[in-house]
């Protein structure tokens, strides 16, 4: 009881910042089975080999800008663009990525995004790079995307010279981009370094991939100035969303508003295994999948409006307009549609504070 009540003050000093103001959470990094938190002053935080209380993970004394989770470990890009990896042997070591393939300064980097053992991020000039494993072959043969294993390699360009993107995912077989003017594009496993152009009705404004076979973007009505929309999925993992007809009968992206029975448009949305979380214009959040192919309202413990979904890999989370971080469990067969704020109690167990 005693370490609880002390881990649980700490958590509150950390997520509310009502105790000092660096204390406010910035960003949740999660991994497999590991998670971490970057605060408003740029630390990276977590509880570490059983530790009863969080423990600092140090960057060379930079601060933390973003990041994204690997395969229990993370991928954090500091104040300068350099990326930072943390190590899986329980220790709060870290490595720097210094060089690309070329030996340049690897530098400038803004965005990332992480799955397994491989990495994209963009850099300043709005290019999309490529490092870790290579399990999509993009790069070099014989990598595997169910076992996650490849050629290691260094940084390297992935996008065409003159492409510029402002968004990039990691699914399970191939990579979504999104471009700064819109348009969305592919590389599957295996394929061209040359990305597909998917054809959208309109201009996209943002993407979303699962580890499975489904990808999606966001299409604003005509006239919609607001950058919000409804969301357009194509794949062939389609139980999560309640798709249905021939096999290939979704292999273009295809609206859901009308079979979701959407009425406001989507703010945020996210895709992992088999699940799909969005936040809609007025700050409900829906979640669906595979056993409630159609978005079920999600139960959020008070009167709080849900501002951003953070990432996720065998849960889900969500940050709150009160500060509130809660954690919601899902399945692969059946999904928990209570949302419960996350505490310092054992992982897995979501106990109200």
């Amino acid at each position: 009881m005693k370490h609880f009540l002390i881990s649980a003050l700490c958590l509150l000093t950390m997520l509310t910042g009502k105790a000092q103001a660096p204390g406010v959470m910035k960003q949740v990094v999660v991994a497999e089975y590991r998670t971490w938190y970057i605060t408003q002053d740029g630390k990276i935080w977590a509880y570490n080999n059983s530790s009863a209380l969080p423990v600092q993970f140090p960057i060379g004394g930079l601060k933390a800008d973003t990041g994204a989770g690997g395969f229990n470990y993370f991928r954090i890009i500091d104040e300068q663009g350099y990326v930072w990896t943390s190590k899986i042997d329980y220790t709060t070591n870290t490595t720097r990525i210094d060089t690309d393939t070329t030996g340049a300064a690897f530098n400038g980097n803004w965005y990332i995004d992480a799955y397994g053992h491989a990495t994209v991020t963009i850099r300043a000039d709005s290019s999309v790079w490529f490092f870790g494993v290579d399990n999509l072959s993009l790069f070099y043969p014989g990598g595997s995307t169910f076992n996650m294993t490849g050629t290691t390699m260094k940084p390297t360009r992935l996008s065409p010279a003159g492409m510029k993107f402002k968004k990039v995912l990691i699914g399970g077989a191939s990579i979504l981009g999104l471009t700064t003017s819109g348009q969305v594009y592919q590389w599957s496993s295996g394929g061209s370094r040359t990305p597909t152009l998917i054809s959208t009705p309109r201009a996209a404004t943002d993407i979303f991939i699962s580890r499975l076979s489904a990808a999606g973007c966001i299409i604003p009505d005509v006239g919609e100035k607001s950058g919000m929309g409804y969301p357009y999925i194509w794949g062939y993992a389609t139980s999560m969303w309640g798709g249905s007809g021939p096999y290939g009968s979704w292999a273009t992206p295809t609206s859901v508003k009308t079979l979701w029975k959407m009425t406001s448009p989507v703010k945020e949305i996210s895709m992992d295994w088999n699940t799909i979380h969005y936040i809609d214009s007025l700050g409900n959040m829906y979640g669906l999948s595979a056993s409630t192919p159609i978005p079920d309202g999600l139960i959020m413990g008070g009167p709080s409006r849900i501002m951003k979904i953070l990432p996720a890999s065998l849960h889900r989370s969500a940050r709150a307009s009160n500060g509130n971080i809660f954690i919601r469990i899902t399945g692969s067969v059946s999904i928990n549609t209570r949302w419960m704020p996350m505490t310092a109690s054992t992982p897995g167990d979501a106990t109200s504070l």
